[in-house]
């Protein structure tokens, strides 16, 4: 008999590697449902409507993810990434000066749509996204000190109680009103630059 956790192998005539294929591409499917899903719902969101939503039956979604957590776990990892990203490659393509701005201006504007990713940064939980996010904000930073358009004293501390604080009182008073997330960015970023 069968490991009842084990993967069946691929029916007759199905190359062995297709299969592996297709369950990163329904994973893949999956995640970027939720990220939709939880984006309008929060928390609330159900993991039979991320099924719906991915085009998947309940079973492909549990088998995945078992539990809800580890779906929140992939949907945050994954969007925080892609911020991640987007941070560091403004280090690749403004002048020093600018990096920092727009780096705020750019996460801010994107905690706004995804209130896992700001409870994240807020919390600091979930994992290694914060720290991601924040490794790379800090790098932007050295550069601004170097070019003379951040605070020489500023230290990792103070960039996460301005920029971490700023976020968790967003979250807290539930604010998805994009001008307001704006209005932080801007506030934040004057109280990290020279």
């Amino acid at each position: 008999m069968a490991d009842p956790g084990s993967t069946p192998p691929p029916p007759p005539g199905v190359p062995p590697g297709s299969r592996r294929a297709d369950a990163q591409r329904n994973r893949r499917r999956i995640v970027a449902a939720a990220v939709a899903v939880f984006a309008t719902s929060g928390l609330e969101a159900t993991m039979p409507a991320v099924a719906a939503a991915a085009g998947v039956g309940k079973a492909s979604v549990y088998r995945n993810f078992p539990t809800k957590a580890d779906l929140v776990d992939a949907v945050v990892a994954s969007e925080g990434a892609a911020v991640t990203e987007a941070v560091t490659a403004l280090a690749r393509a403004l002048p020093p000066r600018d990096e920092l701005p727009l780096a705020v201006s750019t996460l801010f504007s994107a905690l706004g749509q995804n209130s896992l990713l700001a409870d994240a940064l807020a919390t600091r939980s979930r994992g290694e996204v914060p720290d991601a996010l924040l490794g790379a904000l800090w790098t932007l930073v050295e550069h601004g000190k170097a070019a003379g358009s951040v605070r020489g004293d500023l230290t990792t501390t103070d960039l996460e109680v301005v920029l971490c604080g700023a976020v968790r009182q967003l979250r807290a008073m539930d604010v998805r009103d994009v001008a307001t997330w704006e209005r932080a960015a801007t506030l934040v970023v004057r109280a990290l630059t020279a």
